[in-house]
């Protein structure tokens, strides 16, 4: 019976990761802790994991839909805004995370921190703004984007907290996995041959091993015969480099 390919698997893997993740994220929706002034929701978690692991294409998709069955599911009507801003908090973590030779915390406090001015204290605050002001609020744009200064970069700090704690187990009890390699037949392929070199070089190192037995040296020529032995013993030293180089390839 033929292996899942690593293809195949990530491909599986990414669906039921995504899936998971938009599920969490909904479920987060009806966990927020209510501190009277403002709330601690934790929103952030779903959408920045699912850009971090798996790419800008999960993290997209964790965050826009979360929100929006998420809202839907408590029964109030999406705003055009805040899907969006969801969307882009985990879309930000999985480009910045294509980065190469930074540090996964560097990378990730750098996330952080771009997700609070541009989604938290951007298109949120917009979105929520027009909300309050559509509902009858007095308040300018200007002033209801401090009164969220004073209390979002707290929520993010939570946040962000968690995910620095999350960050090490996830990766490696979980979405490692997805990057883990499975036995295909290419590889069998691969391995058969290699042992056909295997072979061969065997049977050489024999065929000379025996050429050398079968020798009867003369008296008259026995510096000819020296000299063929010491032949036959370095071409015995050369085969038995390439039968060790090709099985050090083999166990790799």
């Amino acid at each position: 019976m033929k292996k899942l390919s690593l293809k195949a698997k990530r491909r599986s893997l990414f669906i039921a990761y995504t899936a998971v993740l938009i599920a969490l994220n909904i479920a987060l929706k009806f966990c927020s802790i209510n501190l009277g002034t403002f709330s601690i929701s934790f929103a952030y978690i779903p959408c920045i994991l699912a850009g971090v692991f798996m790419g800008p294409l999960s993290g997209g998709m964790v965050g826009l839909l979360g929100d929006i069955l998420g809202t839907l599911a408590k029964g109030l009507a999406p705003s055009p805004l805040i899907p969006i801003s969801f969307m882009l908090m985990g879309v930000i973590p999985g480009l910045i995370f294509m980065i190469k030779k930074i540090h996964p915390f560097i990378k990730l406090a750098i996330s952080i921190v771009l997700c609070l001015f541009i989604c938290t204290m951007g298109l949120s605050t917009l979105g929520t703004w027009l909300i309050a002001s559509a509902g009858g609020s007095s308040k300018t744009f200007a002033a209801f984007w401090l009164t969220r200064l004073t209390s979002q970069p707290i929520v993010v700090a939570i946040n962000a907290v968690l995910l620095f704690i999350l960050y090490y187990p996830l990766k490696k009890f979980v979405f490692d996995k997805m990057d883990s390699k499975t036995t295909t037949d290419k590889d069998i392929e691969q391995l058969n041959e290699q042992t056909k070199q295997n072979l061969a070089l065997d049977n050489q190192i024999n065929y000379i091993e025996n050429k050398q037995n079968n020798s009867m040296p003369v008296k008259n020529e026995t510096s000819s015969t020296d000299i063929d032995k010491q032949q036959n013993e370095i071409e015995i030293a050369e085969i038995s480099e390439n039968l060790q180089a090709v099985t050090t390839e083999q166990s790799k």
